[in-house]
């Protein structure tokens, strides 16, 4: 949906690569005698384009000048290897090394979803679902840049992190955290969301996933690798700047949100004996409308890419629609990651 690198020896081919075209389609006349070597004949030259996916020059001559080609391969997952064996690498890496993965034969957990015995009281869910929503945007992205297809980019985009993001149960599955169906659910529902958002650019123009973070106080001092759910709030946004009769009067800057939260669930929150767990609707500031008149064009686009996955703090009017706070002690497992 939105991320450009640049190769000085991809422009070196696309720069060599017209003369050579022209110099092989270039017919020689009549020769009574030595003749000098033909010039190029420029006007009659095959642009030449390049594959995405490796880098390297290509031509076809058959292909629309407005795409890009992609001579290596036509497969969307080959296109993503890369990616793929990135990020499983990574998952498997961290895995190891801080979730204690392959220490314990395979198992299942029930984690109690967004209940109060829960070791995060589900804010760990909506994380999942936001992680594989990203992820699944982000892949979604780069296939898009190598030339292949909405309908393409967007399914194999949302299949591919969820492949990922069952690896990584799968791992959990293997450690003290066990394999967990709740977790795979959210991750199906983010890869789902992705795709349908990819596909319906209407609604995309109007509908944002963001995550609202401003760490816990004692989170950094903790030496905790875990994720900071006390500083966070996972949203929908729906904008009103992407409603075309609405765009271009003053309502384009206001946005309705609604979210999810809890609190008290970590070892290292101020008062982890009180826990609080909340859905709430409120009225929030486009921040990047605000700021796109005056923005520079180069950093338009990052911008929005930013705001578009995430919320800044106290840019919004926040009610409660049910709020349920507890007293007693947290879960022993408390210290449960993700």
């Amino acid at each position: 949906m939105r991320f450009k690198p640049a190769q000085l020896p991809i422009i070196l081919c696309l720069l060599h690569a017209p003369l050579a075209l022209a110099q092989d389609n270039v017919a020689p006349g009549p020769q009574p005698g030595p003749q000098p070597d033909p010039q190029p004949d420029l006007s009659q030259a095959t642009e030449a384009k390049y594959c995405a996916h490796c880098g390297q020059a290509a031509l076809d001559q058959g292909a629309d000048p407005d795409k890009k080609i992609l001579h290596c391969t036509d497969n969307p997952v080959v296109a993503l290897q890369d990616e793929l064996f990135l990020g499983a690498l990574g998952i498997t890496a961290w895995g190891v090394y801080y979730w204690d993965w392959f220490t314990q034969g395979f198992h299942f957990k029930d984690e109690h979803g967004f209940r109060q015995g829960s070791s995060t009281g589900g804010a760990d869910k909506v994380g999942h679902f936001f992680d594989t929503f990203i992820l699944a945007d982000f892949l979604n992205w780069r296939l898009l840049k190598m030339g292949f297809s909405r309908h393409q980019s967007a399914l194999t985009g949302a299949l591919s992190a969820m492949a990922l993001m069952t690896w990584l149960e799968i791992g959990d599955g293997t450690g003290p955290y066990g394999f967990s169906l709740e977790d795979l659910l959210a991750d199906l529902i983010g890869a789902a969301a992705s795709y349908a958002l990819a596909m319906l650019p209407q609604v995309d123009d109007v509908v944002d996933f963001r995550i609202q973070y401003w760490p816990t106080s004692e989170y950094f001092g903790s030496g905790e690798m875990v994720a900071d759910y006390s500083g966070m709030k996972f949203l929908m946004a729906l904008k009103l700047s992407g409603i075309k009769p609405v765009m271009r009067t003053p309502f384009r800057f206001i946005e309705f949100h609604g979210g999810y939260y809890s609190r008290g669930f970590r070892t290292f929150d101020a008062n982890e004996e009180k826990t609080t767990r909340a859905v709430y609707v409120g009225v929030g500031l486009d921040v990047y409308e605000l700021l796109r008149p005056i923005l520079p064009q180069i950093l338009k686009q990052p911008f929005k890419t930013a705001l578009t996955y995430y919320q800044i703090p106290f840019a919004s009017f926040e009610v409660h629609a049910w709020k349920a706070i507890h007293t007693e002690p947290t879960p022993a497992d408390t210290e449960e990651r993700r």
